[in-house]
């Protein structure tokens, strides 16, 4: 059952697909444009073959990638031969071409708890990585297309600094140094309070600024117990839209960084969330721990 859980995460990105194509960049460049990061090539990674749901083989791509200067177009250095699918990604260079962070800010397949989101490279070899989980409580605390989801709001790279910001919907922003890769920082928009909820949910307008939203995802604070939230709001909300909110004391609250008109853990995500029931009933959960299933499962909320 190991192999079947294994078999879907891994399928998922290629069959899932129905509309929206994945993006493939051959080439990046640094924001002083000194420096270029190149595709010299792929090939099918013989060795970490695996299978489709009907059986057939399946091999994963090796991209081979090179830094160039590129007022001389000397080649400076190759990165290690890796399956990070790095073009389908984001790749920021430093302005010494040395460091590079590498960003899946638009990702295939369905979100799990291991899934890598963020990587770090000195001179083509790999110093950090960081998941899906290191970011979000919960993989419903995401926006879904047909084909892809987006788990951050927006992040700003400052190559002077050496410094990678990241926001996400759960309104969290996180700090990193590019030069080694670490978290600086962690912080939590001040916006949330202990009597506030962040919710995400259908929104029916009941009277005149009067508005009851159905939960289908919490990233903070209590909600009651039949998962309704009635809160009034200055502006207007189309009713049977939905919308992530902050709601304190029963009013709607303006939050910066807040995406309101995201629709999170609905749409897409409701063909998801049975594709893991599935899995899960077939046993293929069995390896993960109660906060890794959760996290699968899209059950779980932040504290």
């Amino acid at each position: 059952m190991k192999t079947l859980f294994l078999i879907v995460l891994f399928c998922l990105p290629s069959w899932y697909c129905k509309a929206d194509e994945p993006r493939f960049q051959t080439k990046f460049s640094s924001k002083d444009g000194l420096y270029e990061l190149r595709l010299l090539g792929t090939r099918k990674d013989s060795a970490a073959k695996y299978a489709d749901e009907v059986g057939s083989a399946l091999y994963p791509t090796v991209s081979k990638w090179a830094m160039f200067a590129t007022q001389t177009q000397q080649m400076l250095y190759f990165f290690e031969d890796s399956n990070d699918n790095i073009a389908l990604k984001t790749a920021l260079i430093s302005d010494n071409g040395n460091r590079i962070a590498v960003l899946d800010d638009w990702s295939a397949g369905v979100p799990f708890y291991n899934y890598g989101v963020l990587s770090f490279y000195e001179r083509g070899h790999k110093i950090k990585e960081y998941v899906l989980h290191d970011f979000l409580c919960s993989c419903g605390s995401i926006s879904s297309s047909v084909s892809h989801f987006s788990w951050l709001t927006k992040y700003r790279f400052a190559p002077l600094t050496n410094s990678l910001t990241i926001s996400t919907y759960e309104l969290n922003t996180f700090v990193f140094d590019v030069t080694s890769g670490n978290l600086l920082s962690k912080r939590q928009d001040t916006a949330l309070t202990t009597t506030s909820v962040l919710v995400s949910g259908q929104v029916q307008k009941t009277f005149s600024q009067h508005y009851e939203l159905t939960v289908s995802q919490r990233m903070h604070g209590v909600v009651p117990e039949n998962g309704k939230v009635a809160f009034t709001s200055q502006k207007n909300l189309r009713s049977g839209n939905y919308y992530t909110l902050l709601i304190d004391n029963g009013r709607r609250i303006d939050a910066p960084g807040l995406y309101e008109d995201a629709n999170l853990n609905s749409g897409t995500f409701e063909y998801e969330k049975k594709l893991r029931q599935e899995v899960e009933s077939a046993g293929g959960l069995k390896t993960l721990t109660a906060d890794q299933k959760d996290f699968f499962l899209g059950m779980s909320g932040c504290p």
